[in-house]
């Protein structure tokens, strides 16, 4: 896959694969630290998935790239895919557990960012 940069809004907040799901969403938000940790991990998912030994066929590996990079800007697509972490199998890097586990952390502890707790969630 090859990124291109569009528009004023990638040149402003950085390559629009990477961002966190908050500034795609939030064309006018503050850049802040969390938004750089969050893009940090992209940048790591997207590696590995293309350059690390992975248990998934090339269809799901491809289906995957697909939901979490190629997300239009302004798009809520990549927080949902953070909240429903579909396409992500429990086993993605082949005798790399440790890496897995990470994965799976990281992806736990950015989707607080975007679950929305109802009203009565809060009275519990």
């Amino acid at each position: 896959m090859h990124f291109k940069s569009c528009t004023n809004f990638a040149i402003t907040k950085g390559t629009w694969q990477f961002l966190s799901a908050f500034l795609i969403e939030h064309k006018y938000a503050i850049h802040s630290v969390k938004d750089d940790l969050e893009s940090s991990f992209y940048v790591v998912l997207w590696t590995t998935l293309k350059y690390k030994e992975i248990y998934m066929d090339i269809v799901h590996q491809t289906s995957l790239i697909t939901q979490v990079f190629k997300t239009n800007p302004r798009s809520s697509s990549k927080a949902n895919w953070l909240i429903g972490r579909s396409n992500l199998p429990n086993l993605i890097y082949v005798n790399c557990k440790p890496f897995n586990n990470l994965i799976h952390a990281l992806t736990e502890f950015f989707l607080h960012r975007y679950t929305r707790i109802t009203e009565h969630q809060q009275s519990v």
